[in-house]
């Protein structure tokens, strides 16, 4: 039987397969934060970190969120701006005629 076009060799889509992919990695990635911040926590708590207040705890955990977020949303612009030839039709007007 002949492969058709867009099928990979098991019979599924081959949009399904990158999907899974996908899928795989970000598993990966929640995995491993959650392993490193475990990690982190037990390391903490055998150092005797307890000096910080739950308020702080909870100021800590908020900056590092939108810290990220904004890092994140901040990458995800320049992406969109480089896929979309943003930055390629940059025309300068320099008034004269050089």
């Amino acid at each position: 039987m002949a492969p058709v076009h867009g099928v990979a060799a098991g019979g599924y889509p081959s949009d399904l397969w990158a999907q899974l992919d996908s899928v795989r990695i970000f598993l990966l990635v929640v995995t491993a934060s959650a392993v490193l911040t475990a990690f982190v926590i037990v390391m903490m708590r055998q150092l005797h970190a307890d000096v910080i207040s739950t308020h702080g705890w909870i100021a800590l955990g908020l900056g590092v969120f939108f810290s990220s977020a904004l890092a994140g949303g901040l990458m995800a612009l320049v992406f969109i701006s480089a896929r979309r030839g943003y930055d390629d039709r940059i025309e300068m007007d320099r008034g004269d005629d050089r």
